[in-house]
């Protein structure tokens, strides 16, 4: 039976390392095989171990001891899986963290004093203590880098809204002009939509490719929820030849756009030209600067400014006309 035991406890470990296996790599239905692992390692494993171990153990008094130990797993292990899918609620989950050292740590120490013996129950209690340090350890590390992503996320959200800003300050100005500059005006605003709707697509299109799932962040205006798309540290991206061919395609957009906008402002203007190309440039290493190597969020992030900055252009050039 206690061989039985071990390889019911070996197979739900099992399914939670593939569960962690499939998030790291971002493949489909990591969620579901984690929660399943956890909530069976949890819900079906720990309280029949805790109960046969129980049944085994001459010292009866002990039964304090296993709730409580129970108690402190189960809260710990459905916290970790509530912070590994960013599921609402994982804060109040890690308050949890210290209950093992206020609740758990004291009573066990004041049974183990009595008993004088190292037995088998001990000892399973003292390798799930372990797992629990093990567990703390990889949430603490996981709370780490995704403080630095939601930085990046907050900075993404900033740029749409400077964005936004300015595309309300440039439709103001054209409703404002005469009959005589508004076609030239209409004609910029054109460019530029046309500019943005392929930033938009590309942003869509690579957090889609990254993680089917996250499809259903993806709102049918075509924003984007960064708070909950998967796989936003992923670094493989920017090496997948569709994305090279999108990054090549933006810049000889942008290039094209900055062209037009030299062309239609006067000459007289040497410093509104010379404060668009700073906006728009393009130079030989901006493709290595801004996208190879990075991960997603941070790729998300520099598409969010270049958008911000045409918008920033194309208000200078319309105040400009």
């Amino acid at each position: 039976m206690k061989n039985k035991l071990y390889i019911f406890g070996i197979v739900w470990v099992l399914i939670i390392l593939v569960g962690c296996m499939f998030k790291v790599s971002h493949w489909p239905g990591a969620g579901v095989i984690l929660t399943l692992g956890f909530l069976g390692f949890t819900l079906i494993f720990m309280p029949v171990a805790l109960v046969k171990s129980y049944r085994n153990e001459n010292d009866k008094s002990l039964l304090t001891l296993y709730v409580i130990a129970y108690v402190c797993l189960f809260v710990n292990c459905v916290g970790a899986l509530f912070k590994i899918q960013h599921w609402p609620g994982a804060g109040l989950f890690m308050l949890s963290i210290p209950l093992p050292f206020v609740l758990f740590l004291p009573v066990y120490l004041v049974h183990i004093r009595k008993s004088k013996q190292l037995n088998y129950n001990n000892l399973l209690l003292v390798l799930f203590f372990f797992a629990y340090f093990a567990v703390v350890t990889a949430l603490l590390s996981l709370n780490v880098g995704n403080n630095v992503l939601d930085e990046y996320v907050v900075a993404i959200y900033n740029q749409e809204q400077s964005a936004d800003l300015n595309r309300k300050q440039t439709n103001a100005l054209i409703e404002a002009a005469d009959s005589l500059s508004k076609p030239k005006l209409l004609a910029v605003k054109e460019k530029t939509d046309m500019l943005i709707h392929f930033i938009d697509n590309m942003k869509v299109g690579i957090v889609k490719n990254v993680d089917i799932d996250n499809q259903r962040f993806v709102n049918q205006d075509g924003t984007i929820n960064y708070w909950q798309i998967e796989g936003k540290d992923i670094k493989e991206i920017s090496t997948r030849h569709v994305f090279q061919a999108k990054v090549n395609e933006l810049k000889n957009n942008l290039i094209d756009y900055r062209g037009y906008l030299n062309k239609t402002l006067p000459d007289s203007m040497a410093g509104l030209h010379t404060y668009i190309n700073k906006l728009l440039d393009t130079s030989d290493d901006w493709t290595f600067n801004k996208f190879d190597n990075r991960r997603l969020i941070v790729i998300i992030e520099t598409l969010s400014n270049i958008k911000n900055a045409v918008t920033r252009a194309e208000l200078e050039t319309i105040s400009g006309l």
